[in-house]
C-alpha cells in the first residue's frame, strides 16, 4: 500500500476514525489506540506481501528479547551484538547476498578460478533498510543506558512498525518516538489541520511534480547511450530533472508521513529541512535525509572517533560513513561510488579554508550546491557503471557552467536589491503567456501538448517559490493566506491538480531501499 493509492485513501480515514473514537474510552485509552495502530501498521505492510510481515515480526521479537537481556548488564555487549548481527544478517541476505556473490564470482574468475556460486531469487522486502536500522538503534540505546527497554512487546512492535514511517523513514530514535506511544494522546484541532495541510503539500510534490517529471527521466535514462550520441544536452536536462524528481518524491513522502502522523497526534522528526537552499556541504547533510545522517553519526561516526582525532583519521571516518551510506542505498557499484563522491566532497569541504568574499551575497553557494548534488545523482540514477562513466564528463562541464552562471545571477540579484531580477521575472512571465496564447491561436493541439509537457516544470517552479518563502518553517503550506476564502481556493486548486494529474502513479523512490 502506498500513500498515493486508492486503498490508502480508504484505509486512513477508517484508521483515523477508529483511533480517535478509541481515544474517548478513558484514561488508558492510549492502549487501545496503540492496538489499533499496530493492527493498521501490520495491515499496511502486509498489503505488499504478507510473507515479509513474518520477517518484520521476527526482527521485533529478537530486538525485544535481546534488549531485555542486555538491560540486566550481564553480558550486555554480547546480547546487543547478537541483535545487531541478526539485523545485519537479515539485511545482507535479502539485499546484498546476490551483489556479494556475483562480485566474488567475478573476482575469482579473474584468477582463473571458476567457482559455482549461487544467487537468491527473492524480492527485496519493502523498507527493510529502515526498520532494521531502527531496531539496531533501539538495541544500542538500551546498551548505552540512554533508554529503558520496554517490557511490553506491543510497544516495541509499534515502534518498529508504525505505518507512516515504516517503509521509507524517517528512521526514528526510541528516545523521541517511544514516549509519544506510551502516553495519553489528546485531539488538537490546529495540529490535525496543519498535519492534513502538510500531507496535502507532500502529495502535490509527489503526484503533480515527481511522477510527471519521472516519465521524461525514465525515457532518457532507459537509452542514455543513444541520447549521448544524438542529443547530449538531453541527458544533462534529464539529470537536472531527476534532481527535482528525487527531491519532490522523497521530501513529498516525508511530508505525507509527518502530516498523517500529526493527524494521529504523534510527531515524527523532520527529515527534510529545505536542502535545496543549502549553501555548503555541511548544511546539505544537515537538511537532506536528516534521520539517516543522525543514525550514521550516532552509531558509526562517533564510535569511530568522529572528529576528535587526527585529521587523517577524521577523513577516514567520514569516508567510512559515506561508503556505508552509499551501500545502504543500493546493492550496486554506482551507489558505492555515490558514497565515495560525497565522502570526497565532504572531506574537501571540511578542510578548505573557510573564507567568505566581501562581495558575496547571503545566497551565494546555493547554485553551487544544487550543481554538486545534481552531479551526485549521475551516480545514483545511471543504470550501470558504463553509462555513468559516459554521462559524467558532460554533466560535470555543464553543471559547472550552470553553477558559475547561477552564482553570478545570485550576486547580481542581491546587489541590485532584487529590482532588476523582479522586472526580468515579470517580463519573462508575460512573454511566456504571450507565446502560449500565440501557439494556441495557430495550432491548438500542439499548444496543448506543449503546455502539458512543460506544466510539471511550472509547478516545480511554484513549489520552489513556496518553499523558499517557508524555508524557516517546517513545510511549504504553513505560510497560507489569512483569508479563509483564499485558503479554500488554494487547497481546492491543489486537490484538483492531484486528481487530474495524467502521470501514472508510481511507488516512492526510497521504497527500494
Amino acid at each position: 500500500m502506498t500513500f498515493n493509492s486508492l486503498p490508502f485513501v480508504v484505509f486512513f480515514p477508517i484508521v483515523f476514525l477508529l483511533y480517535w473514537l478509541a481515544g474517548r474510552t478513558g484514561s488508558k485509552s492510549w492502549r487501545l489506540q496503540n492496538l489499533i495502530l499496530l493492527c493498521a501498521s501490520y495491515t499496511f505492510y502486509a498489503w505488499w506481501d504478507w510473507r515479509y510481515l513474518c520477517l518484520l515480526m521476527g526482527v521485533t521479537v529478537t530486538t525485544y528479547i535481546t534488549s531485555l537481556l542486555a538491560a540486566r548488564r550481564d553480558h550486555a555487549l554480547l546480547w546487543t551484538t547478537v541483535n545487531i548481527a541478526i539485523c545485519v544478517l537479515t539485511l545482507v541476505t535479502f539485499k546484498y547476498f546476490n551483489f556479494f556473490s556475483e562480485n566474488l564470482q567475478w573476482l575469482f574468475s579473474t584468477f582463473g578460478w571458476n567457482i559455482d556460486w549461487f544467487t537468491l531469487e527473492v524480492l527485496l522486502p519493502v523498507g527493510i533498510s529502515f526498520y532494521t536500522f531502527q531496531a539496531i538503534g533501539y538495541s544500542v540505546d538500551v546498551y548505552r543506558r540512554e533508554i529503558t527497554p520496554e517490557r511490553n512487546i506491543a510497544h516495541v512492535a509499534l515502534f518498529l512498525a508504525y505505518f507512516p514511517q515504516l517503509v521509507a523513514g524517517p528512521i526514528e530514535r526510541a528516545a523521541h518516538l517511544m514516549p509519544q506511544l506510551i502516553r495519553q494522546r489528546k485531539w488538537h484541532y490546529a495540529t490535525a489541520v496543519d498535519g492534513a495541510r502538510q500531507a496535502l503539500w507532500g502529495m502535490f510534490k509527489k503526484v503533480v511534480i515527481a511522477d510527471a517529471l519521472a516519465v521524461y527521466v525514465d525515457g532518457v535514462m532507459s537509452h542514455p547511450s543513444y541520447y549521448l550520441a544524438h542529443a547530449p544536452g538531453t541527458v544533462v536536462v534529464a539529470m537536472l530533472t531527476f534532481a527535482m524528481v528525487i527531491y519532490c518524491d522523497f521530501s513529498g513522502y516525508c511530508d505525507i508521513a509527518r502530516g498523517v502522523s500529526r493527524c494521529l497526534g504523534i510527531d515524527l522528526m523532520q527529515n527534510f529541512r529545505f536542502p535545496l537552499f543549502a549553501r555548503n556541504v555541511k548544511q546539505w547533510w544537515q537538511r537532506w535525509n536528516v534521520s539517516l545522517m543522525h543514525w550514521f553519526r550516532s552509531y558509526i561516526y562517533f564510535p569511530l572517533g568522529g572528529s576528535r582525532c587526527s585529521r587523517l583519521r577524521t577523513c577516514i571516518n567520514i569516508m567510512i560513513v559515506f561508503l556505508i551510506s552509499g551501500l545502504w542505498h543500493g546493492a550496486s557499484w554506482t551507489f558505492v561510488l555515490w558514497g565515495v563522491y560525497w565522502g570526497v566532497i565532504s572531506v574537501v569541504g571540511r578542510f578548505l579554508p573557510k573564507r567568505r568574499l566581501s562581495i558575496a551575497s547571503p545566497y551565494n553557494g546555493i547554485p553551487s550546491m544544487i550543481a554538486l548534488s545534481t552531479l551526485s545523482w549521475v551516480f545514483f540514477r545511471s543504470p550501470n557503471i558504463v553509462d555513468m562513466v559516459a554521462i559524467l564528463p558532460l554533466s560535470l562541464v555543464s553543471l559547472s557552467l550552470l553553477a558559475l552562471g547561477g552564482e553570478i545571477a545570485v550576486w547580481t540579484w542581491h546587489k541590485l536589491n532584487h529590482r532588476l531580477t523582479m522586472n526580468l521575472t515579470i517580463v519573462s512571465a508575460l512573454m511566456a503567456v504571450a507565446i502560449i496564447i500565440a501557439c494556441t491561436i495557430f495550432n491548438t493541439t500542439a499548444a496543448i501538448a506543449a503546455i502539458l509537457r512543460w506544466l510539471p516544470w511550472v509547478w516545480g517552479a511554484v513549489m520552489l517559490v513556496v518553499e523558499w518563502r517557508a524555508r524557516h518553517l517546517t513545510h511549504g503550506l504553513q505560510q497560507v493566506p489569512r483569508s479563509a476564502a483564499l485558503r479554500l481556493v488554494c487547497y481546492m486548486a491543489i486537490i484538483l491538480l492531484i486528481l487530474t494529474s495524467t502521470a501514472q502513479p508510481t511507488a516512492f523512490i526510497y521504497f527500494q531501499f
